[in-house]
């Protein structure tokens, strides 16, 4: 049981969880609708991130020793909890030559991409393929048409 104030307490083992994917459903007085939204996904390289701003979000549990290794390339010394500064240069150009042996040329990776089709029930909710086009929406998103 959880208890706001000015609420009735909440019985937490009638929470149905949902996905946004599905179709709406009706409500009756008394449901409580709680929404969860999740953040963007930052701007710019993850592995331009300061290595200190890292250990903060690591600290702050925003990310795991893991994200922190394999997604920032931030090496943290077990034993002070400070960046590793060599081992951080070397992991992240470690990352930049994976990366570097996975690109494509656009077109190339388009071609892939357009073939990579998700289930037709997803689509439902999607739009087309590859392209998340609507009738009423008309400009480009990859590029496939104008």
């Amino acid at each position: 049981m959880v208890e706001i104030p000015g609420w009735q307490p909440i019985n937490l083992s009638l929470l149905l969880p949902r996905l946004a994917l599905l179709d709406t459903e009706d409500l009756t007085e008394g449901d409580i609708i709680i929404h969860s939204c999740g953040g963007a996904g930052g701007y710019g390289d993850v592995l331009e991130r300061d290595p200190d701003l890292v250990i903060k979000d690591l600290d702050e549990n925003y990310v795991s020793e893991d994200v922190a290794r394999d997604i920032y390339g931030v090496i943290i010394d077990p034993e002070t909890r400070l960046v590793d500064e060599a081992a951080t240069t070397a992991r992240r150009n470690e990352i930049r030559a994976e990366r570097l042996s996975k690109a494509l040329p656009f077109d190339a990776f388009m071609e892939q991409w357009s073939k990579k089709k998700p289930p037709a029930k997803l689509l439902e909710h999607y739009g087309a393929w590859p392209e998340p086009r609507m009738d009423t929406y008309t400009k480009p998103f990859w590029g496939f048409y104008t």
